[in-house]
């Protein structure tokens, strides 16, 4: 078991049973009261009581059904009684050995099953994490999140990738779907993570950020032509006013193939936005020799304006009827 919290001092404790096998990481919260996912050993409780005791657990967040995150709790429930936590969507499908978990949670009058709702909230001591309902992986599958400290609890929607293990989240073939995935990675380019924490791969303490940003690029390419993909990351981040990541990958999408006039478009528009004026009129003008489209028009009157040329910039206005 390893103490996270050695590796990044400002973050309170959490430990982490780490994958093996067909078991997915554990993560151990509140002095071991709290755990998100319970793994796929059968011996699990002995793991936990090497540091705490299984018997005080008293909560378990389930980032979605599969048996790698929830088979652990067959030998976890025969220890003690604790909240379990877990969407809807995957409660009714999620099997614990042969039977339906909902069936067999039914069968334990003293087990207390509470469905989660996207947007929950959770006061867990030294952490308060909210509930991100993000399909795809499975139609259940969430992710918890505590905004405070800019860490997320990322289940399988997002795994950690690096230069020599690219890791992409996969979909549940009967239950899954890739769309709603990239949908769901699109929608935690909402708020900034710097800690991530995902079922399987390890964590990364300082960079989770990019770690989404590689799970959207590998989603998307999954189902479109890759070349697009990295426009597609810079549109989102444009559109979530996350203007200086758009501003590099549009500057990145430019290296690779300086004639891309959508990329030249779109970073003229950020360029305007950061008030990087000089750099989005050159930008304007160097697509206005091929192309008079009125947006571009547009884009370089804005510029001129901003730069204090109003005489240019009415003078364009009129030949072009704007």
């Amino acid at each position: 078991m390893i103490d996270l919290s050695e590796f990044r001092k400002d973050l309170p404790s959490v430990w982490m049973i780490e994958e093996e096998s067909s078991s997915s990481n554990v993560y151990l919260l509140d002095e071991g009261k709290t755990l998100i996912d319970a793994g796929n050993l059968i011996n699990i409780s002995r793991k936990i009581d090497e540091k705490f005791d299984t018997k005080k657990i008293e909560k378990i967040f389930l980032t979605h059904g599969h048996f790698e995150n929830i088979g652990g709790l067959v030998d976890i429930l025969e220890k003690c009684s604790p909240i379990i936590y877990i969407h809807r969507s995957d409660f009714l499908w999620a099997k614990l050995g042969n039977f339906r978990m909902k069936e067999t949670i039914e069968r334990r009058s003293d087990i207390t099953v509470e469905i989660i709702e996207d947007g929950q909230q959770f006061d867990l001591n030294d952490f308060k994490i909210t509930t991100i309902h993000t399909p795809g992986h499975t139609p259940g599958s969430v992710c918890f999140a505590d905004f405070d400290k800019k860490l997320l609890f990322s289940g399988h929607t997002v795994l950690r990738s690096d230069t020599d293990n690219w890791f992409v989240a996969n979909v549940d073939l009967s239950v899954g779907n890739k769309e709603l995935l990239l949908n769901s990675a699109t929608r935690l380019l909402n708020w900034h993570f710097d800690i991530l924490m995902p079922s399987h791969t390890a964590p990364d303490l300082f960079d989770a950020d990019e770690q989404i940003k590689a799970a959207f690029l590998a989603i998307d390419g999954s189902l479109s032509d890759d070349k697009l993909c990295w426009m597609h990351l810079a549109a989102q981040l444009a559109d979530h006013k996350r203007l200086d990541e758009a501003y590099k990958i549009y500057k990145y999408i430019l290296q690779m193939d300086d004639k891309n006039s959508a990329a030249m478009l779109s970073l003229a528009f950020v360029e305007l936005d950061l008030g990087k004026f000089d750099d989005a009129l050159n930008h304007f003008d160097n697509i206005l020799k091929s192309s008079t489209d009125k947006i571009v028009i547009k884009g370089k009157v804005a510029a001129l304006a901003a730069l204090g040329r109003t005489k240019e910039a009415n003078s364009l206005m009129s030949e072009y009827n704007l």
